[in-house]
Protein backbone atom coordinates (compact mmCIF):
# COMPACT_ATOMS: atom_id res chain seq x y z
CA UNK A 1 0.00 0.00 0.00
CA UNK A 2 1.81 3.46 -1.29
CA UNK A 3 2.09 5.59 1.91
CA UNK A 4 -0.60 9.25 1.26
CA UNK A 5 1.94 12.00 -0.18
CA UNK A 6 4.55 9.56 -1.44
CA UNK A 7 5.42 9.47 -4.75
CA UNK A 8 4.13 5.94 -5.49
CA UNK A 9 0.34 7.35 -4.52
CA UNK A 10 0.65 10.24 -6.30
CA UNK A 11 1.33 8.16 -9.44
CA UNK A 12 -1.51 5.74 -8.31
CA UNK A 13 -4.17 8.76 -8.06
CA UNK A 14 -2.50 10.35 -11.26
CA UNK A 15 -3.27 7.12 -12.87
CA UNK A 16 -6.91 6.72 -11.18
CA UNK A 17 -7.90 10.58 -12.97
CA UNK A 18 -6.61 9.91 -15.84
CA UNK A 19 -8.19 6.44 -16.81
CA UNK A 20 -11.47 8.35 -15.27
CA UNK A 21 -10.39 10.78 -18.30
CA UNK A 22 -9.72 8.18 -20.77
CA UNK A 23 -12.75 6.54 -20.09
CA UNK A 24 -14.34 10.07 -21.43
CA UNK A 25 -12.18 10.08 -24.43
CA UNK A 26 -9.93 12.07 -23.71
CA UNK A 27 -6.49 11.95 -25.41
CA UNK A 28 -3.82 13.02 -23.54
CA UNK A 29 -5.20 10.89 -20.85
CA UNK A 30 -4.34 8.17 -22.66
CA UNK A 31 -1.22 9.58 -23.61
CA UNK A 32 -0.88 10.30 -19.84
CA UNK A 33 -1.97 6.40 -18.75
CA UNK A 34 0.91 5.28 -22.13
CA UNK A 35 3.33 7.04 -20.46
CA UNK A 36 3.06 5.06 -16.69
CA UNK A 37 3.13 2.45 -18.29
CA UNK A 38 6.99 2.53 -19.56
CA UNK A 39 7.73 4.83 -16.47
CA UNK A 40 9.56 2.32 -14.35
CA UNK A 41 12.07 -0.04 -16.45
CA UNK A 42 11.67 -3.30 -14.35
CA UNK A 43 7.97 -3.07 -14.40
CA UNK A 44 7.58 -1.19 -18.18
CA UNK A 45 4.51 -2.77 -20.34
CA UNK A 46 5.24 -1.61 -24.13
CA UNK A 47 2.64 -3.24 -25.81
CA UNK A 48 0.07 -1.80 -23.54
CA UNK A 49 1.85 1.60 -23.88
CA UNK A 50 1.56 1.33 -27.66
CA UNK A 51 -2.21 0.65 -27.13
CA UNK A 52 -3.02 2.98 -25.39
CA UNK A 53 -0.34 5.53 -27.01
CA UNK A 54 -2.51 4.53 -30.50
CA UNK A 55 -5.89 5.27 -29.08
CA UNK A 56 -4.55 8.61 -28.33
CA UNK A 57 -3.31 9.28 -31.44
CA UNK A 58 -6.60 8.66 -32.60
CA UNK A 59 -7.91 10.75 -30.28
CA UNK A 60 -5.95 13.62 -31.29
CA UNK A 61 -3.31 14.00 -28.46
CA UNK A 62 -0.14 15.57 -29.32
CA UNK A 63 1.59 13.81 -26.90
CA UNK A 64 0.28 10.85 -27.38
CA UNK A 65 2.30 11.28 -30.57
CA UNK A 66 4.98 11.84 -28.76
CA UNK A 67 5.04 8.29 -26.66
CA UNK A 68 3.97 6.74 -29.31
CA UNK A 69 6.71 7.47 -31.43
CA UNK A 70 9.00 6.60 -28.43
CA UNK A 71 6.99 2.85 -27.80
CA UNK A 72 7.60 2.29 -32.03
CA UNK A 73 11.29 2.42 -31.44
CA UNK A 74 11.39 -0.15 -28.22
CA UNK A 75 11.29 -3.89 -29.37
CA UNK A 76 10.03 -4.77 -26.41
CA UNK A 77 6.49 -2.98 -27.65
CA UNK A 78 6.51 -5.54 -30.91
CA UNK A 79 7.80 -4.88 -34.09
CA UNK A 80 9.48 -1.40 -34.44
CA UNK A 81 8.93 1.21 -36.65
CA UNK A 82 10.97 3.85 -36.71
CA UNK A 83 10.17 5.76 -40.16
CA UNK A 84 6.01 5.83 -38.15
CA UNK A 85 8.18 7.34 -35.51
CA UNK A 86 9.64 9.85 -37.22
CA UNK A 87 6.92 11.26 -38.95
CA UNK A 88 5.12 11.24 -35.85
CA UNK A 89 7.94 13.82 -34.25
CA UNK A 90 8.45 15.37 -36.80
CA UNK A 91 4.55 16.50 -36.94
CA UNK A 92 4.98 17.51 -33.41
CA UNK A 93 8.00 19.14 -33.65
CA UNK A 94 6.33 21.95 -36.08
CA UNK A 95 4.39 23.24 -33.23
CA UNK A 96 6.73 25.59 -31.59
CA UNK A 97 4.27 26.71 -29.39
CA UNK A 98 3.59 23.05 -28.34
CA UNK A 99 5.46 21.66 -25.39
CA UNK A 100 5.41 18.80 -28.10
CA UNK A 101 7.93 20.19 -29.94
CA UNK A 102 10.77 20.03 -27.39
CA UNK A 103 9.79 16.55 -26.65
CA UNK A 104 9.77 15.58 -30.34
CA UNK A 105 12.89 17.20 -30.81
CA UNK A 106 14.57 15.14 -27.79
CA UNK A 107 13.52 12.12 -28.64
CA UNK A 108 14.31 12.50 -32.86
CA UNK A 109 17.51 13.42 -31.58
CA UNK A 110 17.98 10.40 -29.58
CA UNK A 111 17.09 8.55 -32.63
CA UNK A 112 20.08 9.77 -34.75
CA UNK A 113 22.36 9.62 -31.81
CA UNK A 114 21.66 5.65 -31.20
CA UNK A 115 21.79 4.92 -34.87
CA UNK A 116 18.16 2.78 -34.85
CA UNK A 117 17.48 4.34 -37.59
CA UNK A 118 20.59 3.50 -40.05
CA UNK A 119 24.03 4.78 -38.99
CA UNK A 120 24.30 7.31 -36.34
CA UNK A 121 24.19 10.93 -36.82
CA UNK A 122 25.78 13.22 -34.10
CA UNK A 123 25.39 16.14 -36.49
CA UNK A 124 21.70 15.62 -37.00
CA UNK A 125 21.33 15.14 -33.57
CA UNK A 126 22.79 18.05 -32.05
CA UNK A 127 20.12 19.91 -34.62
CA UNK A 128 17.46 17.91 -33.14
CA UNK A 129 18.81 18.55 -29.33
CA UNK A 130 19.96 21.95 -30.16
CA UNK A 131 16.04 22.58 -31.00
CA UNK A 132 14.87 21.44 -28.53
CA UNK A 133 16.63 23.14 -26.13
CA UNK A 134 16.36 26.54 -27.99
CA UNK A 135 12.63 25.93 -27.17
CA UNK A 136 13.03 25.37 -23.59
CA UNK A 137 15.55 27.38 -23.01
CA UNK A 138 17.92 25.00 -21.45
CA UNK A 139 20.73 22.80 -22.12
CA UNK A 140 17.98 19.51 -20.81
CA UNK A 141 17.86 17.71 -24.20
CA UNK A 142 21.49 17.08 -24.35
CA UNK A 143 21.77 16.12 -20.55
CA UNK A 144 18.91 13.88 -21.52
CA UNK A 145 20.89 11.88 -24.33
CA UNK A 146 23.61 11.91 -21.87
CA UNK A 147 21.55 10.06 -19.19
CA UNK A 148 19.75 7.76 -21.53
CA UNK A 149 23.10 6.45 -22.78
CA UNK A 150 24.80 6.41 -19.28
CA UNK A 151 21.80 4.23 -18.11
CA UNK A 152 20.30 2.46 -21.18
CA UNK A 153 16.96 1.65 -22.32
CA UNK A 154 15.92 -2.01 -22.72
CA UNK A 155 15.13 -2.11 -26.51
CA UNK A 156 15.74 0.57 -27.86
CA UNK A 157 19.36 2.30 -26.02
CA UNK A 158 22.55 0.60 -25.22
CA UNK A 159 24.47 1.83 -22.04
CA UNK A 160 27.80 3.36 -23.80
CA UNK A 161 29.43 5.38 -21.31
CA UNK A 162 31.54 7.45 -24.29
CA UNK A 163 28.36 8.49 -25.67
CA UNK A 164 27.09 9.30 -22.20
CA UNK A 165 29.69 11.64 -21.56
CA UNK A 166 29.66 13.36 -25.42
CA UNK A 167 26.22 14.28 -24.85
CA UNK A 168 26.75 15.55 -21.34
CA UNK A 169 29.77 17.28 -22.18
CA UNK A 170 27.92 19.18 -24.84
CA UNK A 171 24.88 19.75 -22.67
CA UNK A 172 26.93 21.70 -20.11
CA UNK A 173 28.30 23.84 -23.41
CA UNK A 174 25.24 24.50 -24.09
CA UNK A 175 23.97 25.38 -20.01
CA UNK A 176 27.26 27.48 -20.72
CA UNK A 177 26.68 29.35 -23.80
CA UNK A 178 22.88 30.24 -22.58
CA UNK A 179 24.63 31.66 -19.52
CA UNK A 180 27.04 33.94 -21.13
CA UNK A 181 23.82 35.40 -23.20
CA UNK A 182 21.81 36.01 -19.79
Amino acid sequence: MPIPGSAPAIIKKAEYWAQKAAAQGDGDALALLAQLKIRNPQQADYPQARQLAEKAVEAGSKSGEIVLARVLVNRQAGATDVAHAITLLQDAARDSESDAAVDAQMLLGLIYASGVHGPEDDVKASEYFKGSSSLSRTGYAEYWAGMMFQQGEKGFIEPNKQKALHWLNVSCLEGLIRLRRV
